[in-house]
């Protein structure tokens, strides 16, 4: 069963309680007020949307990264060909 945090909107009383999703408590425990309890969430919620990538064979990723790193060190040894004139 899920874990749901609740709230007292009356004395701020903040629990846990475990119990089915179709049931929802309303009255605090602690001061015993009827439909005064709100329910809180108790986990994040990140939505992260990955597009689809496409399929590569294990060879074409390690050529990919090789391709990267040369212009890379290219890159750096012009910069530091040029600081050095």
């Amino acid at each position: 069963m899920p874990t749901y945090i609740y709230k007292c909107e009356k004395c701020l009383h903040l629990f846990e309680a475990f119990h089915t999703y179709k049931e929802r408590l309303q009255d605090c425990p602690e001061c015993e007020e009827k439909n005064v309890l709100k329910k809180q969430l108790n986990t994040p919620v990140q939505l992260i949307h990955k597009p689809p990538q496409k399929k590569q064979k294990p060879g074409e990723v390690v050529k990919e990264e090789i391709r990267k790193n040369k212009e890379e060190i290219q890159k750096q040894s012009k910069e530091y060909r040029e600081g050095k004139k």
